[in-house]
């Protein structure tokens, strides 16, 4: 059977590095990599693509802004990532997965270790630019602006989308549109948000849907009221 194709990103400013990264992976033949040198371009570039893994070189963290790093750091939350060094030798390479030393592992083995253990185990997930964090927020949500708003909570919430939870009677599916009002903003119009995946759950004993949104129609106004809420929430 032949084994599926893995996309992982490659992060490194050396452009002495990069090479030698490259040559590195060329030895697994299902991995495709794309290679960006800062943390800064990766972030503007990657777009919609989606990532299984990502190499990340030690020096270039260690250059890049607080910014940079804190965006880094927040990738590790939802793709297994990994950070590398490499030596003078013909694939000399030490590294970190997930913060922590890969045992007695170097070189070909500890990448093998990585892609296999965990990239290869790893649905393709897109980036998310700005980190979400927990909250609970009564919401009044509309299937359609001319239906009567339900009452109900959302739970997570970042500058491009939120968590909410609806009854499971309620059909939505992805893609389609809903309209929330947050009730703890001051303003107080509809957003609209963009239905981007959805998972059965319960809560307090009950089935409900939990939807993950994006927003496509959101007030200036709102989004400084939602950053005031993020600079007060836990991750």
């Amino acid at each position: 059977m032949e084994s599926r194709k893995v996309r992982i990103a490659m992060i490194s400013m050396n452009n002495d590095g990069g090479k030698f990264y490259n040559l590195l992976i060329a030895h697994f033949k299902e991995v495709i990599i794309e290679f960006y040198k800062t943390i800064g371009q990766f972030k503007k570039e990657c777009g919609e693509k989606k990532y299984t893994g990502i190499i990340i070189d030690m020096y270039t963290i260690v250059s890049s802004s607080t910014e940079e790093k804190g965006f880094f750091f927040s990738l590790q939350k939802g793709l297994p990532v990994i950070q590398m060094k490499h030596g003078f030798q013909p694939l000399e390479v030490s590294g970190f997965v997930d913060q922590k030393k890969a045992g007695e592992l170097s070189g070909i083995k500890l990448v093998e270790n990585f892609i296999h253990s965990n990239c290869i185990k790893t649905q393709p997930r897109g980036i998310r630019m700005f980190e979400r964090k927990k909250v609970l927020l009564k919401i009044q949500f509309l299937l359609s602006k001319e239906n009567l708003p339900i009452n109900s909570e959302l739970l997570d919430i970042s500058q491009e989308g939120c968590f909410i939870m609806v009854p499971s009677e309620v059909n939505v599916q992805k893609e389609n549109k809903i309209w929330i009002t947050i009730n703890d903003l001051k303003d107080k119009n509809l957003i609209t948000c963009i239905v981007k995946w959805k998972k059965t759950q319960l809560a307090n004993d009950k089935p409900m849907v939990g939807l993950g949104t994006k927003f496509e129609t959101i007030s200036k106004k709102q989004k400084t009221e939602i950053l005031d809420l993020l600079k007060n929430a836990s991750s």
